[in-house]
């Protein structure tokens, strides 16, 4: 264990002494604290020893983000890249109809962020609003430039030219009415057959260009199939992949089948049928000569014209332990860095993938083909956005859905999630909870990933800013034991995690223990530490929140109040009652309440609000409220200064 832990943690029994003769179920809360940043790291533009950020901001450009939410967006953007170090980087995607990776990740040094404020400054609305696409972009962005070995940017490339090997075939791709039936690959030149080390990289890093070719069917055939296409992944002027690219893989829609294609060969093509866009998934593995990494593409069909392409830069570095690069263009990736991908809009899906559950599986898919963690926090603005949609997003990706109701909020919740970030002393925590001899871990009460193990209960939290709690509340049993124990252990407690400030991985462990006296105290006479009342109904209120918005949803406002009332009255003559902590959980239980005046309010900002809310409590983690629970210092420096710009 690190000497500077970053975590500290605590377990604390709901009652002092159980009888020995007595079976027993009780609680248990485990915390886990995280430490406070020093002094300069808390103010806006100190980073001292914090882990570095590299973040991509995906922004509904939409026609109906014209005017003073585009530009609020923009003025907020803009005082996050001055507040990034040359330790972080920064990245953009824009969406419509179509999809914009507008400024790869980026350092932000002088140079880099003078290129940001540009770009960001040059973003003007559009279109529909292809909330899918964009997604899809930004999380590739960051697992193609945090993939160790190499580091990829985009640029745009007309369509229809520039397509090297490609465009010489599109004659002979489309010369009759089928298509080739499953890309099978030709054979390759004989010079890229046996490498047995790698080839020197292009002088100028490798241009892959990544696209479809497409026409029309003949006329009176079958309706399902009115379209011919062919995606491709080709070298710019012909230029022979074989010795840095293994494979590429096609994911397609799921009516095809198969629907995953994989080439093990030049030339990395698949023509299919079909009657609809959809967006294609694309893996490129390189060659094991280059680390073997896989690079993660996205490729939105496209039917418009002849052919629709992108070009993706690729720095390449030979797999070699001998060869070192002294330039700062090569992002290798630290062990500690914090990735993050920002989805920001203000109405509902009307381009690309349309199926809320379609857009969340293929982001989970995206998250899940990372070796590192990235969270996705969605900021949903208005009345027109669909609230189930970004909540499940940010709930996949381990982030915040933040319910920005007017212009004026746009900066306060960005930069609170700002704040967040740029504070982050933990990653990756596996707390396993054990029952030892005499008890067992019935249950945990947690919104993180729990798992069942053979001898209790392991949770995965994915990472802690500075001064967070993360509380679990167990419901563990107390067996009868033959003989009276003046201190039992009852559960053990053993945190894992990567210090995000020193990068060392370290393990904290905490006992909880219980008198075992032959005549106990009786349990109404025992004094119930706050902390495990606070928490109870912390888990009680969520539970009531959850169970008025199913009555709500069903148009039964009177319940979904009376539910409130009842949860408001609980908390009140707890034990705990009259503490801050609950006097915050009252004040969000009143707030709930109004938002069930009718089904307008409920329906246009109200259940919106109560995401929001149980998002923040369950989490125990800031989401834009006003008040500053959960609110750490470095957020509320973040807040300072942004107020003050």
């Amino acid at each position: 264990m690190s000497t500077n832990s970053s975590v500290s943690l605590d377990c604390v029994p709901e009652y002092s002494e159980i009888g020995c003769t007595n079976t027993q179920e009780i609680l248990v809360n485990a915390r886990l604290t995280a430490c406070t940043l020093p002094e300069n790291d808390n103010a806006a533009g100190g980073d001292g020893g914090r882990a570095p950020l590299c973040v991509t901001a995906v922004v509904d450009r939409s026609g109906s983000m014209s005017g003073e939410k585009l530009n609020m967006v923009k003025q907020t953007l803009s005082f996050v890249t001055r507040q990034l170090k040359e330790s972080d980087q920064l990245g953009l995607v824009v969406y419509d109809d179509t999809v914009s990776e507008t400024f790869p990740l980026t350092t932000m040094d002088e140079k880099g962020r003078n290129m940001a404020l540009d770009k960001i400054n040059a973003v003007r609305t559009g279109g529909s609003t292809n909330l899918g696409g964009g997604l899809y972009r930004g999380l590739q962005q960051q697992l193609n430039a945090a993939e160790s070995g190499a580091t990829t940017t985009s640029s745009s490339s007309s369509s229809g030219g520039g397509g090297g090997g490609i465009m010489s075939k599109m004659a002979s791709l489309f010369s009759s009415s089928t298509p080739q039936p499953s890309a099978e690959p030709s054979a390759p030149p004989a010079s890229a057959v046996g490498h047995s080390s790698a080839p020197p990289p292009p002088a100028c890093g490798l241009d892959l260009q990544i696209g479809n070719l497409h026409m029309a069917a003949a006329a009176g055939g079958d309706q399902n199939e009115q379209h011919q296409w062919t995606m491709f992944v080709q070298g710019i002027n012909s230029q022979d992949l074989t010795p840095y690219v293994d494979s590429v893989t096609y994911d397609l829609h799921p009516t095809f089948q198969p629907s995953q294609v994989t080439l093990n060969k030049p030339p990395f093509e698949c023509a299919r049928k079909g009657w609809g866009t959809f967006t294609v998934g694309v893996k490129v593995q390189l060659t094991s000569a280059y680390g073997g990494s896989v690079l993660n593409f996205t490729h939105e069909l496209s039917f418009d014209q002849c052919m629709s392409a992108k070009v993706h830069h690729v720095d390449l570095t030979p797999n070699n332990n001998n060869t070192t690069n002294d330039t700062n263009t090569t992002t290798t990736k630290n062990n500690n860095t914090v990735h993050s991908v920002w989805l920001f809009t203000d109405g509902l899906v009307n381009a690309g993938d349309r199926s809320p559950q379609v857009i969340t599986q293929k982001a989970q898919d995206l998250l899940s083909s990372a070796s590192f963690p990235i969270s996705v926090h969605t900021f949903g603005y208005g009345s027109s956005h669909n609230e189930e949609l970004l909540r499940n997003i940010a709930e996949v990706g381990h982030g915040m859905y933040y319910f920005v109701e007017d212009a004026e909020q746009i900066g306060e919740a960005f930069v609170e999630c700002l704040g967040g970030l740029l504070s982050v002393v933990a990653q990756k925590l596996e707390i396993n909870l054990k029952s030892l001899p005499g008890s067992d871990v019935l249950k945990v009460y947690t919104n993180f990933k729990s798992t069942k193990t053979e001898g209790g209960w392991m949770v995965n939290i994915p990472d802690m800013f500075a001064e967070e709690h993360r509380d679990l509340l167990c419901q563990v049993r107390l067996n009868s034991l033959p003989v009276a124990v003046p201190s039992a252990d009852i559960v053990e407690c053993v945190v894992s995690y990567t210090n995000a400030l020193s990068s060392t991985k370290d393990t904290v462990t905490a006992k909880c223990c219980v008198s075992r006296p032959q005549e106990q105290k009786p349990l109404d006479q025992q004094l119930v530490p706050d902390v495990v009342d606070q928490q109870r109904n912390r888990v009680k209120t969520m539970q009531a929140f959850e169970e008025a918005r199913v009555a709500a949803d069903s148009g039964n406002m009177t319940l979904a109040k009376e539910m409130m009332m009842a949860c408001k009255a609980a908390v009140q003559v707890s034990g705990s009652g009259a503490t801050d902590y609950c006097a915050d959980l009252m004040d969000d239980i009143d707030e709930a309440y109004d938002q069930f005046e009718s089904e307008t309010v409920y329906k246009a900002k109200g259940k919106k609000k109560m995401m929001q809310t149980e998002g923040m409590w369950k989490k125990e983690r800031a989401a834009g409220k006003k008040k500053a629970c959960f609110t750490n210092k470095t957020q509320q420096a973040m807040k300072s200064a942004f107020s003050g710009a």
